[in-house]
């Protein structure tokens, strides 16, 4: 909205996001809201469309890798994946910064494919499109480093020579344009954890706790939950359970296999797909969820099916007659598996969870009983912002009631929405500040949804009575 309107990047109608952030995805909705304001039917539609363009390119992709067939079955079993569904009409970023990922990746695989002299169009398109990415997702630095990995590991130096040069003259133009800041959050989305294990007491073992707690969650819960979508609800006799992460370890098993046997052979992709479930490892456990994985879910798949290529060539010469069948029965199963979790998705992800209902509740009433001018201090305030209408605020992130409390009066908020989210800094920042100084809050609105939602007025008696 604020694009639209001529604004820039500004968070809330208010605050300025300033060039500290990723500018590629509102400036994709800023057309959208341009022409027809508030028409999140098209928003919707336009993620839609970038998934719909991602299948293609990823069959392009693998079927220079693993030719026609096979190339088929990794992008119907991406298209036909619930975790993809789900998010295929999502308005967030996962949609278009998969889909220009796949084209930068599959042009720099062709480019390089091309010897000694690679293709000058494919090079610079690939350059192109990761740049691109690299205005959507701050992650995208993770393909601006697999791109010359890729090369180098393949002793292509002049080719190296000509993509470092690109980049760093891309980054130079950056910085002097005033994007110094976001090029810094690259760096710090990449390589923060590290500074701060360097920095800070214990923060070296903070950071090898974190990682052991992420492999353990990607590798034993979310790449087999998101491989074989059995539905939650049947999963309670153990023996499914059981069966389930069988089926999920010889799936793993292929999976490493086919990225391993990739990543030998320096296929762009697979060193793309490596460097991202590295960094993913190190991210707060909170960001390394299940929608962590759809940058690289393809690639996933993809290794899978190269994993399982050897295996079917031996059933294929130990069986010749059987293996047909055999092939079409496991990508029946597959299918089948997907099939029945998307039923289930739909019938879970049919409407907001509880406590987003409960959220958007509380915004409802934000705009119909506060005056305008009102200033709402939240843990997601953009999205107050968007159905409230009113400006909202991230809170401080503080370490004590009295600093998070002057923070608040710094900056004039009103309001204060408590929420459960689940976010863990609700509870550890803005709930013991109400505690401790109650005198300075006044509960207005409590949600009839549950998990309650609470709209709590922040009251300022004199100067005095506020810390400083």
């Amino acid at each position: 909205r604020s694009i639209a309107s001529g604004q820039g990047m500004r968070e809330s109608g208010e605050l300025g996001l300033g060039p500290g952030f990723t500018f590629g995805f509102p400036a994709m909705l800023a057309i959208i809201e341009w022409l027809s304001p508030g028409n999140h039917l098209a928003e919707k539609l336009l993620i839609v469309g970038w998934f719909l363009l991602a299948i293609p390119l990823l069959y392009l992709l693998a079927r220079d890798v693993v030719g026609p067939g096979p190339a088929l079955w990794t992008a119907a079993l991406t298209a036909s994946n619930p975790l993809m569904l789900r998010w295929s009409n999502q308005v967030m970023t996962e949609m278009p910064f998969l889909s220009v990922s796949l084209l930068a990746l599959l042009l720099l695989g062709r480019a390089m494919a091309k010897g000694d002299r690679p293709s000058g169009p494919m090079f610079l398109g690939s350059l192109a499109a990761i740049l691109v990415a690299m205005t959507i997702r701050s992650v995208g630095m993770v393909l601006a480093l697999a791109a010359p990995l890729s090369i180098l590991i393949r002793r292509r130096y002049r080719l190296l020579a000509a993509i470092l040069l690109f980049l760093i003259a891309a980054m130079t133009g950056a910085n002097v344009a005033g994007y110094g800041p976001l090029l810094w959050s690259y760096v710090s989305r990449l390589f923060g954890p590290f500074f701060e294990a360097h920095t800070v007491e214990g923060g070296f073992e903070h950071l090898m706790g974190r990682a052991k707690t992420n492999i353990w969650r990607q590798v034993f819960i979310n790449i087999p939950v998101m491989i074989l979508p059995f539905p939650g609800a049947w999963l309670a006799p153990r023996l499914l359970v059981g069966l389930r992460y069988l089926l999920a370890l010889i799936v793993l098993s292929l999976l490493v296999v086919g990225l391993g046997r990739m990543l030998r052979r320096s296929e762009p992709w697979a060193v793309y797909t490596g460097l991202y479930l590295l960094a993913i490892v190190f991210w707060e456990p909170e960001m390394a969820v299940m929608r962590a994985l759809i940058p690289v879910v393809p690639f996933l798949f993809l290794s899978i099916v190269v994993g399982a290529m050897p295996v079917l060539a031996w059933c294929h010469q130990r069986w010749p007659k059987g293996s047909p069948r055999l092939r079409t029965g496991l990508v029946g199963l597959v299918f089948a598996v997907n099939l029945w979790g998307n039923i289930d998705s739909a019938q879970t992800f049919r409407d907001y969870p509880p406590q987003w209902q409960s959220y958007f509740e509380a915004a409802a009433w934000i705009e119909q009983h506060t005056p305008r001018d009102s200033i709402i201090a939240a843990r997601k305030p953009t999205l107050l912002y968007l159905t409230s209408k009113r400006r909202s605020i991230y809170w401080s992130y503080s370490s004590s009631p009295e600093q998070f409390l002057g923070a608040l009066q710094g900056s004039r908020a009103t309001h204060v929405v408590v929420d459960q989210l689940g976010f863990p800094d609700t509870q550890q920042l803005l709930v013991p500040a109400i505690r401790r100084y109650p005198e300075n809050f006044r509960l207005v609105y409590a949600t009839v949804t549950h998990p309650p939602t609470y709209v709590v007025e922040i009251r300022w008696p004199d100067a005095a009575a506020s810390p400083q």
